[in-house]
Parts: C-alpha cells; sequence; structure tokens
C-alpha cells in the first residue's frame, strides 16, 4: 500500500512537471532554436568521401584526429578531382597529396612548464591564458566550428571547445577570478543552441550528430555566482541564460519541446 502511494505520488509529480513544459510550449515554439538542415556544415567525411576513407584505413597520420581537423587548400571538389586524377595507391603517395593539399593542425604541445617551483593554485591560473581561443571565424570547409566568444580548451591534440570538460572548466575558471571567461562560455553554448539547436560533444561538424550528458543548466551557476557586473552585462544576455537553463531543463524532464534535436547522423 505505501508503495502504490510512493508511485502514485512520483507519477503526479512528473506528470506536473510534463504539463508545465507542455504548456509553456507555445511561448518557446515561436522562437527560432533548430537550424534547418542546409545550415549544418557538411562534415569532412561528407566533403571528402572516398579521400576520407582513404586516408583514415590507411592510417597515415599517428593521430586519427588530424585529417578530420585539418583545414583543405581549395574547394573540395577540386581536391576530389585531383585525387580521382591522380590515383595515389600507396601510403606514401596518399600522405603526399594530402600534405599538399590540406594544412595539418600543429603539433600538440604542452606549455612551458615555469623556471621555479609554484603552487599548484598557481601553476592553474597561468595556465588558463594558453588554453583560451577565440575564433569567431572558421577557415571555409574547415570542421572547426566557430564562436562569438573566447573559451577554453582541454589542451595537446584537443583544440576546441568540450562540452562536458567545459563544466568542469568553468568551476576552476570561477575559482581563478576569471568571471568573465566564464560568462563568455555560457554565451557561447546558448549560440551554439540559437545556430545548431543544442550543444555539440565538441565544436567540430563531425560531431553535431551527438552530445554529451545535459550540462548546459549546471553551467549556468558558476555565471550566476559571479560579482556584480561580471555576468550577465545587459537584459537581452539575462534572458539568453535563463532560457538556456529552461531549454536545458525542459530535456533533462524527457520534453524536448524541438529545442535541442540532434543533427541526423551522416
Amino acid at each position: 500500500m505505501r508503495a502504490d502511494l510512493k508511485m502514485s505520488r512520483r507519477v503526479r509529480r512528473r506528470g506536473s512537471v510534463a504539463a508545465l513544459l507542455l504548456a509553456l510550449f507555445p511561448i518557446a515554439s515561436t522562437q527560432p532554436r533548430t537550424a534547418p538542415a542546409a545550415a549544418y556544415p557538411e562534415p569532412p567525411q561528407v566533403l571528402f568521401k572516398d579521400l576520407f576513407v582513404a586516408v583514415q584505413s590507411a592510417a597515415i597520420y599517428q593521430d586519427g584526429k588530424a585529417f578530420p581537423d585539418a583545414t583543405p587548400n581549395a574547394a573540395p571538389a577540386d581536391i576530389l578531382a585531383q585525387y580521382h586524377a591522380s590515383h595515389p595507391e600507396s601510403p606514401q603517395a596518399l600522405k603526399g597529396f594530402t600534405d599538399a593539399h590540406f594544412t595539418l593542425p600543429g603539433e600538440a604541445t604542452s606549455a612551458a612548464s615555469l623556471p621555479e617551483q609554484v603552487s599548484i593554485v598557481r601553476h592553474i591560473d597561468q595556465l588558463w591564458g594558453a588554453l583560451t581561443r577565440s575564433t569567431s571565424t572558421a577557415p571555409r570547409y574547415s570542421s572547426l566550428l566557430p564562436l562569438p566568444r573566447p573559451y577554453v580548451i582541454p589542451g595537446g591534440r584537443f583544440r576546441e571547445i568540450y562540452y562536458w570538460d567545459s563544466y568542469f572548466t568553468m568551476l576552476g575558471l570561477q575559482q581563478s577570478g576569471r568571471h568573465n571567461l566564464v560568462a563568455d562560455m555560457v554565451r557561447d553554448f546558448a549560440y551554439l543552441i540559437d545556430t545548431y539547436g543544442h550543444v555539440p560533444n565538441r565544436t567540430r561538424s563531425y560531431y553535431l550528430s551527438r552530445s554529451l550528458v545535459k550540462l548546459g543548466h549546471r553551467t549556468i551557476a558558476p555565471h550566476q555566482q559571479s560579482p556584480p557586473n561580471q555576468g550577465a552585462d545587459s537584459a537581452q544576455d539575462h534572458a539568453q541564460l535563463v532560457d538556456l537553463r529552461f531549454m536545458t531543463i525542459g530535456v533533462r524532464h524527457g520534453v524536448s519541446l524541438h529545442l535541442c534535436a540532434a543533427h541526423p547522423q551522416q
């Protein structure tokens, strides 16, 4: 009897949450959230077709992420035409072709160590600058997705923002007093939702078909705890952040409201 009563209460609570979200749906649905399919940039496996398959299958680069992150030096159609005309069959010939037609990402390097021994707190504080990127534009046909505000990357071969990592990064930034950078990253997440309909796993075109555990609402918490004048600096910013929280909470409770539809698998 007691178990049935608890189950009944649980069902009523879930039902009330769903009813609330559905009641808000007409308001939310008037905002343009999910970009049309044509707005999604094509990932490298689509742009370069059999060339991409050949390069990745032959493993001509030690890092399997190198070629997907490379920037083509010409339009994909032109590169493919030259590839089909030259028919590079050996791994050496294939690597020579890609090296000539793509700009590969630089070798992953670690931040230089300080000459003197310092505390772990100071060491982390000095890493933020080395790991901060600003990519308001991206090279044409690159897999990188541009973001309007600066952001922190994990580092090494991971040259783009990572959804899951960013939450913990922002907790560290808050402790370091980098409140403006926390606010920038939250706005980047809001931009991704406005542009693509969700926050992808990473800001690469080949990750637009997947996401991670919905942490968007949690990323706002460090931002809201920032001192005055270092958080949302306008009514529009505040509305955008509240809207981001509403969308992620909606998904957490199982009601998508058409706001976080993932890009179809390629």
